[in-house]
């Protein structure tokens, strides 16, 4: 496990997954005003959630709002298709993009096989929630610690 500066434990790798276009280009986007998921194959990671029911889920990606002007986009995590408490995030943006990494940490969870997906969606349909991968923009990655 990770070891903090005192040397306790604070976590085990669950798993990593990572995915990354073979090309540069806008790989995911969305215009939908209510949550969906993201890809269930390439924005989703399966692992075994430990008997503490703790996780905490680390996601990189390069994000870039469609359309002018600000708007409130976000993403949460979902299992089977639906939103996992507190995890919705908030990200507040005009039209330039940015590499973000967003961390949420969940609690009560049922230990066993789990599969986790990425949600998202805008609060203005004419402003699209686009996530970019590829050589150059590198991947989307989901990490996973047990808590």
């Amino acid at each position: 496990g990770l070891a903090s500066a005192t040397g306790a434990s604070v976590g085990t790798l669950l798993g990593v997954h990572r995915y990354a276009a073979a090309t540069d280009g806008r790989t995911f986007s969305t215009a939908s005003t209510s949550v969906v998921v993201v890809d269930a194959t390439n924005a989703a990671i399966t692992l075994v959630v430990p008997a503490s029911g703790n996780v905490l889920l680390h996601v990189s990606f390069n994000w870039a709002v469609g359309g002018s002007g600000s708007v409130d986009q976000y993403m949460e995590i979902l299992i089977g298709g639906s939103p996992v408490a507190n995890t919705q995030r908030d990200l507040v943006w005009g039209t330039l993009g940015a590499s973000l990494a967003l961390v949420f940490y969940m609690t009560g969870l049922t230990p066993g096989s789990t599969t986790f997906e990425l949600g998202y969606w805008t609060s203005n349909a004419s402003k699209t929630f686009n996530i970019y991968t590829g050589p150059t923009y590198g991947p989307l990655i989901i990490e996973a610690w047990g808590a």
